[in-house]
């Protein structure tokens, strides 16, 4: 079952950092902030759990000004071939979220932490990313200013959630799985439109914020992203960071 087709397109990303100050979540969805964690053992999940995923809470409240910030996912990701129980980067364009479903997604969250029936007028799916092994990266990541896509743009990609792998002939009515809808992302095909940026030689004390979706869609309200090999990059140790998801909320 062919569900994509990919080939080889030429795309100039720029270096975000001479433009560092005029980029933002309101200007082109995303933004890089300085914040030095506390945590001293990234592949510590309990001190992770503790220790950092408050601090990414406490940033994305003070960055965005929502009324009630939700972390609902982390995720560990390697450039090492032996990553181990990390994942390795996400090298096509994707935002972890679909318009269709994302809705859904956000009660999920709202009911996981005993708010099945929290009214808000605006909702905003947004990752927090470090890059904890420091400069420089071999896989950097890359960003697409959300004001340079289409609001029709993006090809739903459910993930297909199940106990067992089915057959391929049972794929269709599996999709329609309610496990499947809320998890689905959308995936972009190029576009001579997009304009892409990235932050060359991270920090471990650097965190970047960018939106999946945003319910207020006058603006950027999501923005594509894809880890992105710099061949040029001297030989050094594999990149190693971590993302979490979380929601915001604006009551």
């Amino acid at each position: 079952m062919n569900l994509s087709e990919y080939g080889p397109k030429q795309v100039f990303v720029r270096d975000a950092r001479p433009l560092a100050d005029r980029i933002s979540l309101d200007s082109h969805g995303f933004e890089l902030r300085r914040h030095a964690s506390s945590v001293d053992d990234f592949k510590d999940r309990d001190q992770v759990d503790r220790v950092y995923v408050p601090e990414m809470t406490s940033l994305v409240q003070k960055v965005t000004g929502a009324d009630k910030v939700l972390p609902f996912a982390w995720m560990m990701r390697s450039a090492s071939p032996s990553g181990g129980d990390e994942q390795p980067p996400a090298n096509d364009v994707h935002v972890d979220h679909a318009p269709e479903s994302v809705e859904a997604m956000a009660r999920k969250v709202l009911a996981a932490n005993d708010l099945p029936d929290l009214e808000f007028r605006r909702f905003v799916a947004i990752n927090t990313w470090r890059a904890y092994s420091g400069a420089p990266q071999d896989w950097p990541l890359g960003l697409c200013d959300g004001t340079s896509i289409t609001n029709d743009e993006g090809v739903i990609y459910p993930i297909i959630m199940v106990d067992e792998l089915p057959a391929v002939e049972d794929i269709p009515e599996v999709l329609h799985d309610e496990r499947s809808l809320p998890t689905a992302i959308t995936a972009f095909q190029f576009s001579p439109d997009h304009r892409w940026y990235y932050f060359p030689d991270m920090g471990a004390d650097e965190v970047l914020l960018f939106k999946n979706y945003d319910s207020e869609t006058t603006g950027p309200w999501r923005v594509p992203h894809a880890g992105l090999e710099d061949t040029s990059c001297v030989p050094t140790t594999p990149r190693l960071s971590i993302e979490v998801r979380m929601l915001a909320l604006y009551l």
